[in-house]
């Protein structure tokens, strides 16, 4: 997603410090997030930098700066609040939500988080018991706030059929639906994103989308995907019966098929057999089936 981008290599944060996220307002039409982060890195060491499409109610463009201290945060507030940029006058301050939340790009190993007033371990052995009585370890969620500033604008979408996500792009905006970018979530779930919510309202509400989609609605935090894509590769399928309809059927044992790679559409050999397939299961897939054809059973392995 090119509207959240971060430095090529992770800086890599110790486990005791703590990662803050400033807010900087009024930043320069021309003024990239790399550029925005060598002038906050003159003063600090920068986690990463991240600046929306969309602008402030004011028409101004905003940004997030994660510095890697609170000693960093206090420099940068002090040299770079009111200090002129490419024309303009910035704000920096600390942003008040997600301040002290840590960024997912950086591992922190088993560090402290509070629930009810107690800390605890993040990645701790603390057991929970599922619905059907398996036994689970335990991981707290961390909320990246950056990601949920752009969230608020996005869309989540179910496709229908078995279009992948340029072809359905493509049809989108013949049809007038231009104002947005998208990309695959898992399986045929996908983000829809744009500049403001209004224009993310305006398109769900529009009836000619349900042409596309089965399901459409703006992002929240319980937003239930409920299925991933996975390659499958099969060894064994018979030569006469090496076909769409058989890939699709074993497609089916999991799922359902997305799409077949060409090299097994037309294939050099019949050493194995690749397909995409959309699925519910969590699990990796690696099992032996017994394949019939008439009288005739053969052994496949996915």
């Amino acid at each position: 997603m090119k509207r959240g981008i971060v430095g090529e290599e992770p800086l890599r944060v110790d486990s005791d410090q703590s990662v803050l996220t400033l807010f900087v307002h009024n930043i320069a039409d021309r003024l990239h997030w790399k550029g925005l982060w060598q002038v906050f890195d003159r003063h600090g060491v920068v986690v990463d930098v991240f600046i929306p499409c969309r602008r402030s109610r004011a028409g101004r463009r905003f940004g997030f700066v994660r510095m890697a201290s609170k000693e960093d945060v206090d420099r940068v507030i002090e040299r770079l609040n009111g200090f002129w940029l490419y024309g303009t006058r910035v704000s920096v301050s600390l942003a008040i939500r997600g301040a002290n939340k840590v960024s997912p790009t950086h591992r922190r190993s088993r560090s402290t988080a509070t629930r009810g007033g107690m800390d605890h371990q993040v990645g701790s052995r603390e057991s929970v018991n599922g619905e059907h009585g398996e036994e689970y370890r335990r991981v707290d969620g961390m909320e990246d706030v950056l990601k949920r500033e752009v969230l608020t604008t996005c869309a989540v979408a179910w496709c229908k059929g078995s279009l992948r996500g340029m072809e359905l792009l493509a049809d989108l905006k013949r049809e007038g639906f231009t104002d947005f970018s998208m990309m695959r979530i898992s399986g045929a779930t996908y983000l829809l994103m744009f500049t403001n919510e209004e224009d993310m309202r305006d398109l769900i509400s529009r009836p000619a989308i349900k042409q596309w989609f089965t399901k459409i609605e703006g992002w929240k935090p319980g937003v239930q995907i409920g299925s991933r894509s996975v390659w499958l590769s099969v060894v064994g399928i018979p030569i006469h019966l090496w076909s769409e309809d058989t890939f699709c059927n074993i497609a089916q044992v999991w799922g359902s098929l997305i799409r077949v790679e060409n090299a097994t559409v037309e294939p050099q050999s019949f050493e194995h057999a690749r397909f995409l397939i959309e699925t519910s299961c969590v699990d990796r897939i690696e099992e032996t089936l017994k394949f019939f054809w008439g009288e005739e059973s053969y052994r496949i392995r996915i």
